[in-house]
C-alpha cells in the first residue's frame, strides 16, 4: 500500500483539511477513513473514545498488542474535504471498512426513517408499560428495554458493513436517532 506524506503543519494562510485512514498493522488493510483539520489528535480521540463500531476491531488489536496504523492519505481545503473523503472510501470499498456512509442517499433516509420508528415504537411501549405497571419501578424496566433495543440497532449496522451491504462511515449521523 503507497501513502503520501503530507506536511501536517500550517505553513499556509488557509487551514488545510486531511482524508487519513486507520490501517489495521496485522493484515496491512485500510479498515477506517475520516477527515479531520487535525488527524493527529483525532487518532488519539479514536484510541482513547471509539464508537461502538471500531471498538470491536481495537480491543481485538489491543490483545495482540497492536494499534491501528495512521496514514494521511490527501490533504485539501473545508470545501471539498468531504469529496474527497468519499473518494477514497469508494477507492477502497472492496476492504471491509467500518465506516457508516451509504453512498446512496436514499439508503441513508430509510435508515434514518427506520431508527426513527424504532425510537417511536420504544416512546409507545413505555408509555404503555409505565400505566400497566404504574411509574414506580418501570423506569428501570424502560431504561433496559431501550439499551437493549440500542444494542440491537448497532449489531445490525455492523452485520450489514461485514455483509458489504453499507459502509459505516459517521456514526454521530445515527446517534441522535438512537438516544
Amino acid at each position: 500500500m503507497e501513502t503520501k506524506k503530507y506536511n501536517l503543519k500550517n505553513n499556509s494562510a488557509y487551514t488545510p483539511y486531511y482524508v487519513y485512514a486507520l490501517i489495521d498493522p496485522i493484515i496491512k488493510e485500510i479498515r477506517y477513513i475520516g477527515q479531520s483539520k487535525d488527524p493527529s489528535n483525532r487518532y488519539q480521540q479514536h484510541l482513547k473514545n471509539p464508537s461502538s463500531l471500531l471498538k470491536p476491531w481495537f480491543d481485538k488489536l489491543k490483545s495482540k498488542g497492536k494499534e491501528p496504523i495512521l496514514s494521511i492519505l490527501e490533504s485539501g481545503e473545508k470545501h471539498n474535504i468531504l469529496e474527497l473523503e468519499k473518494k477514497h472510501i469508494n477507492e477502497n470499498k472492496n476492504n471491509r471498512l467500518l465506516n457508516i456512509v451509504n453512498n446512496d442517499k436514499n439508503d441513508v433516509i430509510k435508515l434514518r426513517e427506520n431508527i426513527k420508528q424504532l425510537n417511536n415504537r420504544i416512546y409507545t411501549l413505555s408509555h404503555d408499560l409505565n400505566i400497566a405497571l404504574g411509574i414506580k419501578g418501570s423506569s428501570k424496566i424502560i431504561r433496559d428495554l431501550r439499551k437493549e433495543i440500542k444494542k440491537e440497532i448497532i449489531n445490525e449496522l455492523i452485520k450489514e458493513v461485514n455483509e458489504g451491504s453499507i459502509t459505516i462511515h459517521d456514526t454521530s449521523k445515527y446517534k441522535k436517532f438512537i438516544k
